[in-house]
């Protein structure tokens, strides 16, 4: 059989997908994957016909859009297009070794904005980390959504990592909420990688955490959390003002933490230029570290305000050289 993957929208190696072409290729089949962002020419509808079966995954809902144009070719499947469809077990069950994927499935919190409760169901192991090294990378990236709701799988696979001598990227962020004296300790020993920044992840998604952020930070600092060593998601809601946000912030700039500001898809988040702004501040590790918002406000007002003024005198003078030619001409 041909077989022929789809990935929509993942900027990393897609699980379902994976999952799917291991299945196929231990069964002797023939599979190919392309990338499918909207804007690449689908194969020709007579190539499309030489394969058996084609597979598409969506994993953000904003791209659902995109599935249209294979639907009644393909089976569609991700948490984009649809919470319902599911992987046939034989293939869910399987664990390729791409150094990336899930120890835990599920998740004990009920964030509004999250799907994963509904989607996934109550916390539970599903592999460890021989389920996901490929027994040569120096580097697993883990995409639980909340490994200390279960902290003897999180010590079990820590002390997997620590024989293998591997780096560890907790790539979802840790529930700070779970920390205890012990966990903290591990999480300290651990090694992270470069593209994680060296850095632990937690979040900060909700001003109502604040008492047990400040908690956390505590702890940490305890066993010698240092500047600019954790960063923290901070989400961004539609019922959010620019106190909720900006208390967050600079709560988490007080105790040196570094900042990814995550802004909810909707136009009301997505067209607000004040939390634009914010995400500006955030994102540069230099601005954040050294002014206060409000000064970075100003220094962006006065650097747009220079930018206008020197975009007018640019005018006039092409003006000027215009009625000159003019004039000469005449």
């Amino acid at each position: 059989m041909n077989i022929l993957l789809v990935n929509l929208d993942s900027t990393i190696p897609n699980l379902a997908l994976e999952k799917i072409r291991m299945f196929h290729e231990q069964q002797g089949n023939r599979v190919r994957q392309i990338k499918d962002s909207g804007s690449v020419v689908l194969p020709h509808s007579l190539l499309i016909g030489e394969y058996d079966e084609i597979h598409v995954s969506c994993v953000f809902k904003w791209n659902a859009k995109l599935c249209k144009r294979w639907e009644g070719k393909a089976q569609i499947g991700g948490s984009g297009y649809s919470l319902e469809i599911k992987l046939p077990p034989e293939i869910e069950a399987l664990n390729p070794k791409i150094n990336l994927g899930f120890i835990t499935r599920g998740c004990i919190r009920n964030c509004p904005w999250c799907i994963v409760p509904e989607k996934e169901g109550k916390v539970q192991e599903v592999a460890d980390i021989y389920d996901i090294w490929d027994g040569k990378a120096d580097t697993v990236t883990l995409m639980d959504n909340n490994i200390l709701a279960l902290p003897k799988t999180f010590f079990k696979i820590t002390k997997q990592i620590k024989k293998e001598k591997l780096k560890v990227d907790f790539n979802q962020g840790l529930d700070h909420r779970l920390l205890t004296d012990k966990i903290v300790q591990e999480l300290f020993s651990l090694r992270y990688p470069d593209s994680a920044g060296n850095k632990i992840r937690f979040a900060f998604d909700h001003i109502s955490y604040k008492k047990s952020v400040l908690k956390a930070l505590k702890l940490l600092k305890k066993h010698g959390l240092r500047d600019w060593q954790t960063r923290w998601y901070v989400y961004v809601g539609d019922y959010d003002t620019t106190n909720t946000i900006l208390e967050r912030l600079n709560i988490l700039r007080e105790w040196k933490q570094a900042v990814f500001l995550m802004r909810d898809r909707c136009d009301k988040v997505q067209k607000n230029k004040e939390i634009a702004r914010m995400y500006s501040w955030t994102a540069s590790v230099s601005a954040f570290y050294s002014v206060s918002y409000e000064e970075y406000k100003e220094r962006y007002k006065k650097k747009r305000k220079d930018y206008m003024l020197k975009e007018q005198s640019h005018v006039k003078k092409e003006r000027g050289k215009k009625g000159t030619s003019r004039g000469d001409i005449l």
